[in-house]
């Protein structure tokens, strides 16, 4: 694989999916970003295995690949590179990461070992617009109610229900419930 891509466009997308990935997985590979080039962008993408965050940015390709690097070293990095052009080439496991006088190789895994990210298509997604100052109290109350405790995940997000063309939503964590 060889890119080139502008630091800004790099960052930015490094910025959205590098939160997801956490040195507290228990699949060390969910510590890493998959990148992996198409015809004419660079896709990037991480995943925790509950939720998924993928960015498209447009890079000129010299040659095709993909790869995982470790999220936090590579997005650290590439934040502090001047804002310029970068070229990122795989050799093997290797990432080598140029830019102006700076030049930087880091270790990655096998792009196969990454989970198989869920598809959406347009016609499969639903669809909200709410006014957020409506939202974001109805929200706050809500999350009140919703567990933190990781030994029952199913209670610790909220529940989403539309009928009627109104939102309702709903949490709880075993001893209070919140809609």
């Amino acid at each position: 694989m060889e890119v080139e891509v502008t630091q800004e466009n790099l960052s930015r997308a490094l910025l959205h999916t590098s939160r997801l990935a956490s040195s507290r997985n228990k699949l060390p590979v969910l510590n890493n970003i998959l990148i992996r080039t198409t015809k004419t962008q660079l896709f990037i993408a991480a995943t925790n295995l509950e939720i998924a965050a993928t960015q498209k940015i447009n890079a000129k390709i010299i040659k095709q690949g993909s790869t995982t690097v470790p999220a936090k070293l590579f997005s650290d990095y590439i934040q502090n590179l001047p804002k310029e052009k970068v070229t990122l080439s795989l050799t093997q496991s290797t990432l080598t990461i140029r830019c102006g006088k700076y030049s930087s190789s880091i270790h990655c895994v096998s792009d196969e070992e990454f989970p198989e990210l869920p598809g959406i298509t347009e016609k499969d997604a639903t669809r909200y617009t709410v006014n957020a100052q409506d939202f974001k109290p109805d929200l706050q109350q809500t999350t009140v109610a919703a567990s933190t405790d990781a030994t029952r995940p199913v209670l610790t997000g909220i529940y989403w229900h539309a009928v009627d063309g109104k939102l309702y939503l709903a949490a709880t964590d075993g001893y209070r419930l919140a809609e």
